[in-house]
């Protein structure tokens, strides 16, 4: 619990995330206070070409256990987009 805050959350992932060469979708919760819509909005996506960000609505920042549904649903529909 402690480690991500003081080691993973503060890493620069700039670079790693110009690097990304597919298509990436960024699926967030609309209420994870940890790393909010907004914030990777403005600090994530604009690093990363072509990706896009899909928010679930009424969700916070668990989504494979909070919205199992949702996330299925938008690993799915990202694989037949790309069949």
């Amino acid at each position: 619990m402690r480690e991500g805050p003081l080691r993973g959350m503060a890493a620069d992932v700039t670079a790693a995330a110009r690097a990304i060469d597919v298509p990436i979708t960024v699926v967030v919760g609309e209420n994870d206070a940890v790393e909010p819509p907004h914030v990777l909005r403005q600090h994530l996506l604009p690093h990363i070409p072509h990706a896009r960000l899909e928010v679930v609505r009424g969700i916070g920042r668990l989504l494979p256990l909070e919205a199992p549904g949702a996330l299925a649903e938008e690993l799915r529909s990202r694989v037949r987009s790309h069949a």
